[in-house]
């Protein structure tokens, strides 16, 4: 896992990862705003989501071990007195292993990094059966499937000595005949990080630079493009929208990570606009559709359980709780 997601889990677990509605010192380009997904105080990691399924019937997500379940990764539906299914052990729980697990677009498959040997796996939800499908020796960060559910975007962020620069970067790969291809654009691989492919499938968001701004790229390579050229801030955690084909992103301050607001951008333009509440990308999904996401949040016993939420909601007023530890609720 890389070391940022896994300081995110252990600062979730412990209350204090910050927001941009704490009392930091602010850069003047971003502004407090509402985070109704921010813990109020401190609680015990219980469960953490990884994706919502693009007909928003599901959530996948890690429980850490009680009493009422073993730890692993589980599915539970979103509709009221759904039960969790349990779909695989984690490889090392410490770590949250496997991560970055993905809803395929029919939400039968789910697609994620596999500890051991950090390669990606399919895993059918039906057959509960697991299948590699990279094999990078331990070089692959999560991606994206594309909008057919056959390939697969993914990052190869390390650049061994002496080997070609397009053995790194950006791939793409056939889950069916495992043909496994850079993402070149004018020849040259195209370096960056959690790649997103668009509803139409024709492009490809990521992330790149320091700072890091979002950048896209057609998917036959054409088109490589910095959609904020001008910014000073950072950017991360982007995610397509279906309906309108804008993207979400965090946005982050010159000199903190600590600072930051949820914003949304139309790749065409490249017009961003503040999003209503922070949205915490970096830990929360959003629904394909960006009109949900849901998030980790202490339930009235101190568990840090999941919620689903609005993402036009600045209050927390749509909050409804969707996984239970002790039977305790939302207060």
């Amino acid at each position: 896992m890389p070391a940022r997601e896994f300081l995110v889990r252990v600062a979730l677990a412990t209350g204090i990862l910050a927001c941009a509605c704490d009392k930091n010192p602010l850069s003047p380009d971003i502004r407090p705003q509402p985070c109704p997904s921010c813990p109020p105080r401190a609680f015990t990691l219980v469960d953490y989501p990884y994706d919502i399924s693009p007909n928003e019937s599901l959530v996948v997500y890690g429980h850490l071990a009680t009493p009422r379940l073993p730890s692993g990764v589980y599915v539970i539906g979103l509709a009221p007195g759904s039960q969790p299914r349990y779909l695989m052990p984690y490889v090392h729980p410490a770590y949250f292993d496997p991560w970055g697990l993905r809803f395929s677009p029919d939400g039968k498959r789910l697609v994620y990094v596999r500890g051991g040997y950090y390669d990606l796996a399919v895993f059918d939800l039906e057959s509960m059966q697991e299948r590699r499908v990279t094999f990078t020796n331990g070089n692959a960060q999560e991606g994206d499937w594309d909008p057919s559910g056959r390939y697969f975007v993914y990052d190869r962020p390390d650049l061994s000595y002496g080997a070609p620069d397009t053995s790194a970067g950006i791939f793409i790969v056939d889950t069916e005949t495992l043909s496994d291809r850079p993402l070149l654009h004018d020849g040259r691989p195209t370096y960056g990080g959690h790649a997103r492919w668009s509803p139409d499938s024709t492009r490809i968001a990521f992330w790149y630079g320091s700072p890091s701004h979002l950048y896209s790229v057609r998917v036959d390579g054409t088109e490589y493009r910095d959609l904020m050229p001008s910014s000073r801030n950072s950017a991360d955690s982007q995610e397509w929208t279906r309906a309108d084909e804008r993207v979400f992103y965090e946005s982050y301050g010159q000199t903190s990570f600590n600072v930051h607001e949820t914003r949304v951008i139309d790749p065409v333009s490249a017009q961003s606009s503040r999003w209503a509440s922070d949205l915490r990308l970096f830990v929360n999904p959003i629904s394909r559709d960006g009109s949900h996401y849901v998030y980790t949040y202490p339930d009235a016993a101190g568990y840090g359980v999941i919620c689903i939420q609005e993402t036009r909601d600045a209050t927390g007023a749509t909050r409804r709780q969707i996984t239970s530890e002790g039977q305790s609720s939302i207060p």
